[in-house]
């Protein structure tokens, strides 16, 4: 079941501000890295508060409508962060070649915050072999390629072409 579709169709419901794809400009070449640093997020579906996402999730549950990733707003919307910072809250150093994930997308609601925090740590690098070497010198971060595949120290995703999420569709 389309949990999110069913959220995104339902007139009722308080505080949805719409798809998260619908809620970012990506800078061309970055949209396929953005989406495997985002996961799931990429086809999530926005709300403005915590209070509109408990009310989503009752929507479904009592609907039987399926699940659906939310991301939960709260702040000011602009332009992605063009630092990072760790568990510490210490800012860190760009890996030379690399971009943080947050500074090729720009988002238009006042969500930005969360679709911010959740490419905190993440980089973007040309290809696997650099991702790599940024790994060696420092596992803390999340390095995805500009091809989509993701490596972390706890965690590795990628390969050939998925199915495009609605995130890929909204950037074309």
């Amino acid at each position: 079941k389309d949990g999110a579709g069913a959220v995104l169709a339902a007139d009722a419901l308080d505080g949805v501000v719409g798809s998260v794809a619908a809620l970012l400009t990506i800078e061309p070449g970055y949209a396929d890295a953005v989406v495997a640093a985002l996961g799931q997020l990429a086809d999530a579906v926005a709300v403005d508060s915590t209070d509109a996402a408990v009310e989503v999730i009752r929507y479904l549950r009592t609907e039987d409508a399926g699940r659906a990733s939310l991301v939960l707003g709260g702040g000011e919307a602009g332009e992605g962060v063009r630092e990072s910072t760790g568990a510490s809250g210490a800012l860190r150093s760009i890996p030379d070649g690399a971009v943080l994930a947050s500074s090729v997308v720009s988002v238009s609601t006042a969500v930005g915050p969360g679709l911010v925090s959740a490419l905190d740590g993440v980089v973007v690098v040309d290809d696997l072999v650099q991702a790599r070497r940024v790994l060696e010198v420092d596992p803390s971060w999340t390095v995805v390629t500009r091809a989509g595949d993701l490596l972390a120290a706890d965690r590795a995703w990628g390969g050939s072409a998925a199915a495009p999420s609605l995130l890929h569709l909204q950037a074309a």
